[in-house]
């Protein structure tokens, strides 16, 4: 009857929703009444049954009663059935459908060929058939979002729903009618559950269990209802079904007879006419010019290229270009590999050192200053390339012209600002000193300069001229001579702050007759730095339990309270573990606490028998709790045991005061080796004579046997501190 009962708390805890705390106490409470043996159906009594509500196809010709036919990837509804139910009704129903096809010879988990037969958890993912690389799933379970869509047995309790998948390609169901006494009782019959699946991509067939509970892969989640009343377990007669899943029937296609060649009639031949020459087939050269720079400043360097090139089918003899600059430029030079330049009243002439055959080409580079313009203006500069052999019929790509545009001299504002102090508390005013200075060499108009003010300090006067709109000052200045400068000023107030920060400040200065490729010296950008006042932090700590029992687990709480009025960064908690002290015959022997884990902070032991926890920040007003799992150390008698911890953080000027703190726990000398707290002599003497002559470096060594630390398993103060304390209750020291 045991067993029974355990059997049926494990239906239970399969069958409720875990979310549903209270009503699962309950259920525990309902399924603790004396138990039933269970029963097995009787032929014509309750089953369960597997068909397909939706998606199914006709099935090919030879295809037996038990088969379901599903056009490949498409999805199709599987349900469970109670064909036939318990003579009294049912407060419980539970399904398992197994989809899978089990392969025996397969490899679990990358261990070879055929052990997924083995009985063995090979990898960590289940045994066999409860591992995912020992199961094809030709068929794809697409469950839904809670486990209730899927029951449909309508006396179902409210949410009492579950879903279990304990192996791949195989699912539960289960529910109960009520969750406290009295159960109602159902006598549905019809579908239980319906789930949602999807055939393979390509033909296959997949045999579909229903398995009953007790079989080898359902457990105790296999199929099964609970009789009403008497809280018998009935295992249901089941069935299998064989899905196919089968591609589309091709669609017989005719072959195409060839259409009776018609006879081709040979055409009668025609003269073919003599091909006309090429339009040329004299010397003919091409000259194209560019500008480098354009536009180009009032006086400033030009530079223009030329490209002469013989596109004719004969070679260009005494090729000459002659290149007229732009009127009121000043030649500066004019070179080429290929040809000899010279300059004579504005006019350069390059004579081509060799004939040009074919495709030959060659580049001509000539530079000048630029006129010199009190308006924008184009300027033109012509070239012309001649031969001697070249017929005038090819002179119509002789000539090229290219266009300038020459800019007047214009206005080039700079701007500069100074933040003053450059650094400073928060509250406290900062002004900016602008300078606006025209370089020249015409007057700026309309000078204006845009501040755009950091968003955390406060405005609080600007001038002359400014005025403040949406977190930006404007301040006209009107024109500026050349080399003139105006001064406008800012002040702003900066905000408080618990971290230290940079006031941003951006301005930028414009002019109406300033080009845009001056404008590289128009913005000015000053950080002003805000200092954060210190952070104050203050430790303390408490053990989770005083005494403690020699080797006992326990816990230290540190908390670290940041009192200061600005954030702490970078902090760093160390704490030097507890020493317990052993005096002997040979000198004294000193055993750490041992560090377990940590909650609260990331934390590691580190040289010199200490945990440091660091903590990224602790901002004003706010503590972290840090939580040491340690386990105390060996001793033969009773010692009182100091854990000492110390806080810092990155900001030098952080108070010291409270920075450190401990935390004083007597350690009890229990000499129980087994755990149950009482020194007897199977378990505790007996195990210490087997011990006798272990150190540190055997492999069975272990810190229960060594009570005074020194590393080695010895008669006088290991062995005979437990005799001595024979009986002892340790329980009574704490």
């Amino acid at each position: 009857m045991e067993g029974n009962t355990k059997r049926k708390r494990m239906a239970l805890r399969l069958l409720i929703v875990p979310a549903i705390i209270v009503a699962a106490v309950a259920v525990v409470l309902t399924w603790q009444q004396p138990a039933h043996e269970r029963a097995e159906a009787a032929g014509g009594g309750p089953e369960m049954a597997l068909s397909v509500k939706s998606g199914s196809t006709t099935c090919p010709l030879g295809t037996g009663p038990d088969t379901i036919c599903v056009m490949a990837e498409d999805p199709f509804t599987l349900a469970v059935e109670a064909v036939g139910i318990p003579a009294g009704g049912y407060i419980l129903m539970n399904t398992f459908v197994d989809f899978g096809t089990y392969n025996p010879s397969a490899s679990e988990d990358g261990y070879g060929p055929n052990t997924c037969s083995d009985n063995i958890d090979n990898g960590g993912g289940g045994a066999d058939r409860r591992d995912a690389d020992c199961v094809t799933e030709d068929l794809t379970y697409k469950p839904t979002t809670f486990p209730s869509d899927e029951v449909v047995w309508p006396h179902l309790f409210p949410g009492g729903a579950l879903r279990t998948d304990i192996a791949p390609a195989s699912i539960g169901h289960g529910g109960l009618t009520a969750l406290i006494p009295p159960q109602p009782p159902s006598d549905y019959i019809g579908n239980l559950v319906i789930l949602n699946i999807n055939c393979s991509a390509s033909s296959s067939s997949t045999l579909v269990r229903l398995l009953p509970e007790g079989d080898p892969l359902a457990g105790t989640s296999g199929s099964l209802f609970t009789e009403f009343g008497t809280n018998t377990q009935i295992i249901p007669k089941v069935d299998t079904l064989t899905i196919k899943c089968v591609g589309p029937t091709p669609t017989p296609t005719d072959t195409p007879i060839p259409p009776t060649p018609t006879p081709t009639v040979s055409p009668t031949p025609t003269n073919t006419p003599t091909p006309l020459p090429p339009p040329s087939e004299r010397p003919d050269v091409k000259v194209t010019k560019v500008d480098l720079i354009d536009p180009v400043d009032s006086g400033g360097s030009l530079s223009y290229q030329i490209t002469v090139e013989s596109i004719g089918l004969q070679t260009a003899e005494n090729v000459v270009v002659e290149d007229t600059l732009p009127a009121g430029s000043v030649f500066k030079s004019a070179a080429s590999a290929d040809a000899t330049c010279n300059h004579v009243a504005g006019v350069v002439t390059c004579a081509v050192t060799s004939d040009m055959a074919p495709t030959d080409i060659i580049t001509i580079d000539i530079t000048v200053n630029a006129p010199t313009q009190v308006t924008d203006a184009l300027v033109d500069n012509n070239v012309t390339v001649t031969s001697t052999n070249e017929p005038f019929a090819n002179t119509g790509n002789n000539k090229d012209i290219e266009q300038t545009m020459v800019l007047a001299p214009r206005s080039d504002v700079i701007l500069t600002k100074v933040g003053d102090p450059t650094f400073l508390d928060g509250g406290e005013d900062v002004t900016y000193t602008l300078v606006a200075k025209n370089l020249g060499p015409h007057p700026a108009q309309n000078v204006q300069i845009v501040d755009t003010l950091p968003p955390e300090a406060a405005f609080v006067s600007a001038g002359p001229g400014c005025v403040l709109d949406s977190g930006e000052v404007t301040c006209d200045l009107g024109k500026l001579a050349p080399n003139a400068e105006s001064i406008v000023q800012i002040v702003l107030t900066a905000p408080e702050v618990t971290r230290s920060t940079f006031l941003k400040n951006s301005a930028f200065v414009t002019s109406d007759n300033e080009l845009f490729l001056q404008t590289g010296n128009n913005l000015a950008v000053e950080n002003t730095a805000v200092i954060a006042p210190p952070p104050d932090l203050v430790v303390s700590k408490t053990d989770s339990q005083d005494p403690v029992l020699r080797l006992g687990y326990y816990s230290y709480e540190i908390t670290v309270l940041n009192q200061g009025l600005g954030d702490a960064l970078d902090v760093v908690v160390t704490d030097t573990l507890p020493l317990a002290s052993i005096t002997l015959v040979t000198g004294s022997v000193f055993r750490p606490a041992t560090f377990e884990s940590a909650v609260g902070a990331a934390c590691q032991a580190i040289p010199g028998d200490k945990v440091e926890c660091t903590i990224d920040e602790i901002n004003v007003n706010q503590q972290v709790v840090i939580t040491l799992n340690v386990r105390a150390p060996t001793l033969l008698e009773d010692r009182n045991i100091i854990n000492s911890v110390t806080v810092t953080a990155s900001d030098p000027d952080e108070i010291p005061a409270g920075n450190d703190a401990s935390e004083t726990t007597l350690l009890r000398a229990c000499f129980d080796i087994d755990g149950d707290l009482i020194v007897d002599l199977a378990n505790d003497i007996l195990t210490m004579i087997e011990s006798l002559g272990l150190s540190d470096s055997d492999i069975e060594f272990d810190v229960l046997y060594d009570f005074d630390g020194d590393g080695f398993v010895g008669l006088a103060f290991d062995m005979l501190p437990v005799i001595q304390n024979f009986t002892q209750d340790c329980s009574l020291l704490l």
